[in-house]
Formats: structure tokens, sequence, C-alpha cells
């Protein structure tokens, strides 16, 4: 391996100072928490890696061909190949895996954070810039020209790499488009090497490696959440993202994790796939009451929404104090989650005389929630309450207070005599579509 060894001694150098680097990186951040020292390692690592590249690259490939083909007979290209190109990027990826290792020394779950995220893509864009550099330098241009390219095809991969991603969130589409990033990747590798060879072979070649790499990456993932203990961090991260790649599998051990750690962000993730895929929970009633207040406002809204249209049973005086207490906090909008409102009009029945005592609560904020239930109820015994509202100082019950008489009412007073909402004309017409529906409530 002659040409790989000559094209290695002239990055020597700079591998050193790299392998310093990480050292130092990995020393210093277990002690602290700078950010900075490895921003400068990760700027220095792409710049060696697109350095090493431009220098596999530029070598003769023509006056070893020769070389090769005595020593290695048929497989004389393949050979080169493998050295001046899988070699480096596969070198690439190693210095990676290390300052990923030195980066994440004190994260939690080390080294399997590390492990995981690599194996999930982070850091993957460098080696697919390094990849567009291989052919930007292959065309032999101008450098006016080669550099905008090069950073062209860069942006236009970072953006049109997130537009994947929010657009296919999960399901077998995930795994079609990681298969296609794969088919895309080693189709301009060997296209950018055996340019003399026909095109359909080279696609056809990219095709077949391509599925072997993507059924080992799969395969990793199974293996990890198939030897991993039960409810270690790694068999979380692996699980859920067979989850996302459409693998339900997973679902049942993950529920059961579920159960015993009640963890605010499984069950928000778990909630979302069990929709997407149509799979049970398998929980209890008093289970999934539990959760719903394992958390914050976002988790027992999230729960509220999936539970709705099920027979789900939830405590009216366990769903009320929980909202009286955090609606003390001032950061918490409780007009913002629309599933607990309407969860909550659902369990008011036979509770009705201690909700309307609810609804005159000194603390606003939960008055001001109570009084939304109130326009879900959709009964006009909560009339008299919210029109005491109408004239309050505070707009923000008010307003809420108009927005569930007329909803209780079908009626819109404001809007159709253009008065105030405190308006006596517009309290009127609520008074008397009351007087004349009280008898029937």
């Amino acid at each position: 391996m002659t040409l790989l060894f000559s094209r290695l001694r002239q990055v020597l150098i700079f591998i050193y100072i790299l392998a310093a680097m990480l050292v130092l990186t990995l020393f210093f951040n277990m002690y602290n928490q700078w950010e900075g020292i490895s921003l400068i390692v990760r700027i220095y690592i792409f710049v060696f890696s697109f350095y090493l590249i431009l220098s596999f690259s530029s070598a003769g490939l023509d006056t070893h061909e020769k070389s090769y083909q005595q020593r290695f007979g048929k497989w004389a290209e393949e050979v080169l190949f493998f050295e001046v190109r899988v070699l480096p990027f596969l070198l690439i990826y190693v210095i990676i895996f290390f300052f990923a290792l030195a980066d994440g020394v004190r994260g939690p779950q080390w080294p399997w954070n590390v492990y995981m995220d690599l194996l999930g893509g982070k850091y993957i864009n460098l080696v697919v810039y390094s990849l567009f550099l291989l052919f930007v330098l292959k065309l032999k241009k101008d450098p006016f020209f080669s550099i905008p390219l090069f950073l062209l095809l860069c942006v236009l991969y970072f953006y049109l790499d997130l537009l994947v991603d929010s657009v296919v969130s999960g399901g077998p589409a995930v795994q079609l488009m990681l298969l296609l990033k794969f088919i895309i990747f080693f189709f301009f590798l060997f296209v950018e090497f055996f340019v003399r060879r026909r095109l359909y072979k080279l696609f056809g070649t990219a095709v077949v490696v391509s599925l072997l790499v993507y059924v080992s990456y799969i395969g990793a993932f199974r293996v990890v959440f198939a030897a991993s203990e039960a409810h270690s961090y790694q068999k979380r991260v692996s699980g859920l993202q067979l989850l996302k790649m459409g693998f339900t599998s997973p679902f049942g051990q993950l529920t059961d994790e579920l159960k015993k750690t009640s963890d605010p962000e499984l069950l928000k993730s778990l909630l979302g796939y069990a929709r997407r895929y149509g799979l049970s929970m398998g929980l209890a009633d008093g289970e999934w009451e539990k959760l719903m207040f394992s958390g914050g406002i976002e988790t027992a809204d999230a729960v509220a929404e999936y539970i709705l249209n099920k027979n789900v049973k939830i405590s009216y005086g366990a769903l009320f104090s929980y909202i009286e207490n955090v609606s003390t906090d001032p950061a918490v909008r409780l007009q913002n989650w629309g599933s607990l409102i309407q969860m909550a009009a659902r369990v008011v029945k036979g509770n009705e005389r201690d909700f309307t005592a609810r609804l005159q609560d000194d603390n606003k904020a939960f008055a001001q929630w109570c009084i939304a239930v109130a326009g879900e109820l959709n009964s006009s015994r909560y009339i008299p309450a919210l029109l005491g509202y109408l004239t309050s100082l505070d707009a923000n019950l008010s307003e809420t207070a108009y927005r569930s008489l007329s909803r209780i009412t079908g009626l819109d007073p404001r809007e159709r005599l253009n008065r105030r909402l405190n308006d006596p004309e517009v309290m009127l017409a609520f008074k008397e579509f009351y007087l004349g529906r009280r008898t029937g409530d």
C-alpha cells in the first residue's frame, strides 16, 4: 500500500497535532464546561478532513496502476479504490468518533450517548461535505468556480436534509430516505473513481452496497436493543429509533418502561407513535391518570388529547387539583392547552355544584380556565356566573367569559349590535336567552 502510506506521510504532522488536540479536549472537558476548546478542535477537524481529501485526490493514480496490476492482478483497480477513496473517508469517521468521545465525556450515559448519537447520524455531514469536495476537485476547474460550487453543494445539502427531516418524521418513509441517501453517496463515490465504467453498472453497485450498509445500520440498532438491559439508556434510544423507522416491535417493552418510570419525554414519544401506527398502549385508567399528572402541563395535555376519544376515566378531583396547582405558575398559559379543557368538560358531570363554585375562584388564571371549560359544557346553567365576568376589569376574564357565553347560546351580540362586550344590551341578549331556557336546562 505504498500510495496509501505516501499520502498519509504528507499529513502525518497534522495527524499528530490532531491527536494531541483530541487528548487535550478529553482532559479539558472532564474538568471544565467551556465549549470553546471543542469548537476549535471541530474547526480543525473540518480543515484536516478537507486537506486529507485534497491530498488523496491529487495522487497520480495513472502512474500507480501498472504497479498495482502487477501486485494484485485483476483486483488492482478495486484495491486502489479502497486505498485512496474508502480509507480516507473511514479515517475521517474514526476521527469524528474520537472527537465525539472527547467532547461528550461529561454527558450522561457516556460513552453510550456518543455511540447512539453517531449511530443516529450525528456529525455525518462532514463525510458528505468531504465527498462534495472530492467531486469538485475531480472537475479540475478554476478556484473561482470550484469554491462557490463546493459551498453551494454543502448549503443545498444542509437545507435539503432539514427539509426532508421536517417532512418525513416517521414510518417507512424514513427508511426510504435513508436508503436513498446511501445510494446517492456511494453512486457519486463510484462515479468519481470508476469513470470509465458504464453508469448503469455503477448505479447497480451503489444500490447493492447501499442495501448492505442499510441492513447493517438497521441490524446495529436491533442488536443494541436486544442486548441491552431493560430500562437502560441505550435500549430506550435504540427502541425509539426503530419506532421512528417504522418497526413496532420495541413498542411493548418501551411501554413497560414507561409504566415504571413515568418519564414525560418517553411518554410523549410513545403517544406519537401509538397514534401514527395505531398501537394500543394497554394502560389501565389509574396508569393513565398517573402519567397525565407526572410532568408538566404539556405532558398532561398530550395525554388528554390521546385519551379524549377512548373509554378512559380520569378523576374530576385529581384533574382540577392538578390544574389549580399549575395555575399558580405565571409562565403557564392554561388557555393554550385545549385538550385539557375538553377533558375537564367530560369529567364535570356529577360535580356541577363544585364546578360552579370553582368558577368564582380568587385565582384568576384558574378561574379563567374554568370559564373556558364552562363554554365546552354548553349548558345554560352557567350563564349567570359567566355574565358576572363580562363586567370584570380583567380583560382576559371578560373576553373568555364572552366566548363561553357565545358558545353556549350561539349568539354574538357584540358583533350584531357593534357594542362592547360589557354593554348592557349585550348582557341583556344573553340574559333573555337564559330566561327562555332555564326551565328546560
